[in-house]
């Protein structure tokens, strides 16, 4: 199981599935301290910590690679659950798209599609959204404003009548807007139908 934040590991550890778990940050020193803290809490012995940057898709095939170098078995199940929201400015990633629309989209459809070919027969993706993708939901959010693809990789400043607080809030929840709209779209068009 690949694994991309720390925060929902032992619920699987604690499971007594025989799964192999790989939990993959940008920071590895806080993942192998959360490797040794959940081996230590769970007796479970099968969890290692990777490396991966979802700022960058050099760090992504990266990844990937050296999955691959270890010749696990194959995936059960791939977790997409990054998450950063920006209120302070539009930053970018290493590859110039804005931040939060790569961290949470992007970076994540490149690393499942370039995992694809490492998935068990009976495997299972999962992008994890949240109700702020909805504007029936009362999240206390502002609601997504997809227009296109191109507009959210690549900001022109069109969207500067938002403080900068507000444009932040309707980048992360049209973000995970597009996680589900992939995750529909690779459903409907999947033949391997593990979405």
């Amino acid at each position: 199981m690949v694994w991309d934040t720390i925060a929902p590991k032992q619920a699987i550890a604690q499971s007594k599935q025989d799964w192999h778990i790989i939990i993959a940050s940008r920071n590895l020193p806080r993942v192998e301290e959360a490797v040794l803290q959940l081996t230590a809490e769970t007796n479970y012995s099968f969890i290692e910590g990777m490396t991966l940057d979802l700022a960058s898709l050099a760090s992504v095939r990266q990844f990937v690679q050296d999955f691959q170098a270890r010749e696990h078995p194959p995936l059960h199940a791939i977790v997409c659950n990054a998450g950063v929201q920006i209120v302070s400015g539009t930053r970018y990633t290493e590859n110039g798209f804005e931040m939060t629309f790569g961290v949470h989209h992007l970076e994540h459809f490149l690393l499942v599609n370039l995992l694809l070919p490492q998935l068990s027969d009976r495997s299972r993706i999962v992008f994890v959204s949240s109700d702020t993708h909805n504007p029936e939901a009362n999240t206390g959010m502002p609601h997504p404003n997809y227009q296109d693809a191109n507009a959210l990789a690549f900001p022109t400043g069109d969207d500067n009548q938002m403080d900068i607080r507000t444009l932040g809030r309707v980048r992360y929840t049209t973000s995970k807007l597009c996680n589900l709209l992939c995750t529909y779209s690779n459903l409907r068009s999947s033949p391997l139908q593990k979405w």
